[in-house]
Formats: structure tokens, C-alpha cells, sequence
């Protein structure tokens, strides 16, 4: 069995209608990709975050709990804003 004779297989059985929401075709590649994206934008966000804490580090700041909650809602804004954008995508 080739490469060529399997893609075919693949595509359908990723394109295969799981069901529908308010008039939104949900499959397995639009979950795969749905998924995809949130995980990205995770490491993106934990990668931000650690580019932050040594920002802090390098302004000496004092107050841990500011550096703390500033860290928490932007990692929650990165997160919300991929949701909106996977949504769109998936």
C-alpha cells in the first residue's frame, strides 16, 4: 500500500461529520486542529510568561503577587483570544 492509495482513506475518514453545532460542521480534523492551535498557543504563553518573570527579575521588582497575577491574566488573554481564533478555525 502506497502513500498515494492511503491519503484518499485519510481524507475521509478526517472529513467523516461527527455532528453540528448552530449550523457548524464538527470532524476530526476540525478537533484536530482545534486542539493544535490551543496547544501552541499554551507554549507560546508559558514561553511569554518565562520572558516576563525574567523581565522582573531584571527590573527588580519588588512585589511578587503583582508579577504573579500580571503573568495569570495574560496567560488567560493569550488563552481566551486563541479559543476565539481556533473557533474560527476549526
Amino acid at each position: 500500500m502506497s502513500w498515494e492509495s492511503l491519503l484518499p482513506y485519510i481524507r475521509d475518514i478526517l472529513s467523516v461529520k461527527l455532528f453540528e453545532i448552530g449550523g457548524t460542521v464538527i470532524n476530526p480534523l476540525s478537533i484536530i486542529v482545534f486542539l493544535l492551535i490551543i496547544t501552541i498557543t499554551y507554549i507560546v504563553s508559558k514561553v511569554m510568561q518565562r520572558g516576563m518573570r525574567r523581565m522582573y527579575g531584571k527590573m527588580q521588582l519588588k512585589k511578587e503577587g503583582t508579577a504573579t497575577a500580571l503573568n495569570r491574566l495574560v496567560h488567560y488573554v493569550v488563552l481566551l483570544v486563541a479559543v476565539g481564533r481556533a473557533r474560527q478555525a476549526s
